[in-house]
């Protein structure tokens, strides 16, 4: 329901691997990504972000039963649609009063309008939208990780791997 809140994202992908040799690949790819949120308080569209990623595997025995890799990238992270939902959505509303122009209650009357000596003419109590800073952009993780793995026997695999992850913006 566009009311509570929703989040479109927008993406753009490429990538190319590089066969060095029978030992050696090397992949190379960039992502650019841009997140709105939608709903009844209005669309606020988060700034694009770049995302490149660099990866390489190298095979030390060149029988295919060992690999040595690495990789980095950055990850842009999903907007939850409980985040929309919260932030420019109707979610938690409360309404206190609604004026209409019919008994049936099928006409509402639009804030702004001079009716019943008023122009406010829809009262809601509760959580408001937010209001974001100007240049907001989504956040984003940075990942590196190598490794090691080894094929010591047919269907026997052991290996060591070394993740790093941060988040510089939330």
């Amino acid at each position: 329901n566009s009311r509570l809140g929703f989040v479109k994202s927008l993406a753009y992908f490429a990538q190319d691997r590089i066969v060095a040799s029978n030992r050696l690949t090397v992949t190379a790819g960039v992502r650019f990504e841009q997140q709105t949120m939608s709903g009844e308080m209005g669309s606020e569209r988060l700034g694009g972000t770049w995302a490149p990623r660099l990866g390489a595997v190298y095979d030390p025995s060149g029988r295919g039963t060992a690999k040595l890799y690495a990789s980095a990238g950055i990850f842009v992270a999903k907007i939850p649609a409980g985040m929309a939902i919260l932030t420019r959505g109707a979610a938690g509303w409360r309404l206190l009063r609604a004026d209409y122009f019919d008994a049936g209650l099928t006409q509402p009357i639009p804030d702004g309008v001079a009716a019943g000596g008023t122009t406010i003419h829809l009262l809601r109590q509760g959580t408001m939208g937010m209001l974001y800073d100007d240049g907001v952009k989504a956040g984003y993780i940075r990942e590196v990780a190598a490794g090691f793995e080894y094929e010591p026997a047919p269907q026997l695999r052991a290996g060591i791997r070394y993740v790093y992850r941060d988040m510089p913006r939330i």
